[in-house]
Parts: C-alpha cells; structure tokens; sequence
C-alpha cells in the first residue's frame, strides 16, 4: 500500500508542477493567437520572448464613425500574465506604477483572483496605441534588440 501511496503522490507532483503548467499554457496562449489587430503583433511578438510573461488579451482601441452610438469608443488594451516569480518581481518593481503616470495611460494595475497567475491590465486610449506598446515593451525588458533584463525603477 505504501509504494502505491508514494506512486500517487508523484504522478500528482508530475501532473501539477507549476512550471509545466505555465509552460503549457503559454504555448497554448500563443498558438490561440489570431485576430490580432493591425500593428500589435511585433510587440506581442517581443513580450513572449520573454520567458517569464506571455500576453493573454489585446486590442488597440477602436473609434466608431459616431463616437456616441451605442458600444462608443472601445479603450485599447493588453493583459499580461506573470509567473508568480515574474510577477513579484515586475510589479514589486513598479512596473505598474511607471505605466500608470504616462499620459497616454487610463489604467494599469493586476486583475486580482481571476486567474491563477499574476495578471497586468494597461489601458489606452485608441490614439495612443503605439506608444502604450512601445512602453509595455520597453517596461519589461522586451526591446527590438530582443530581451533586456528588468532595470531598477529609476531608469525608466
């Protein structure tokens, strides 16, 4: 009984080792890529080199012929997903913060206790999508050169 006891408990371990999981659902998460407005894909390309972080939802922003009409003007936006490591150490960096000052910026914090790893919404208005992006990225290391390392707060 007890090496059929020591048998459950590692195939359990196996089947729920937190890297294998986001690992898995990062893959799947980028290969479900599709729809992507135009513009965004090279800098949602560049944020999931990251290994730490992949990119869940995104939109640049749209303006309808009549503002007013129903639906009105659709914010831009892009939700990142951390590895609990990651997302410690981004956002304990005030990766947030230092978005939520730019002038093109409506919000940006996590979406608390709806998924099971760490969750940056940012916000834009639709105007203003390239140079969101253009901040996410250089933010958290994702540069055209291809992967920086985070940098202290006070060089952003």
């Amino acid at each position: 009984m007890r090496a059929e006891t020591e048998v459950r408990v590692t195939l359990l371990s196996e089947r729920f080792d937190p890297a294998a999981l986001w690992e898995g659902e990062k893959r799947r998460a980028i290969a479900d890529m599709r729809d992507v407005d135009d513009g965004l894909m090279p800098y949602l390309e560049r944020l999931n080199l990251l290994p730490s972080l992949y990119t869940v939802q995104s939109c640049r922003g749209h303006v309808p012929p009549d503002p007013k009409a129903e639906g009105g003007i659709k914010r831009g936006l892009i939700w990142i997903r951390f590895d609990s490591r990651a997302g410690v150490l981004y956002l304990g960096a005030g990766v947030a913060e230092l978005l939520s000052s730019r002038n093109w910026c409506e919000q940006a914090g996590l979406i608390w206790g709806r998924e099971h790893f760490p969750v940056l919404e940012v916000s834009w208005r639709p105007e203003a999508w390239r140079a969101a992006m253009e901040s996410v990225c250089e933010a958290l290391g994702a540069s055209e050169r291809g992967v920086d390392p985070p940098r202290p707060r006070e060089t952003f």
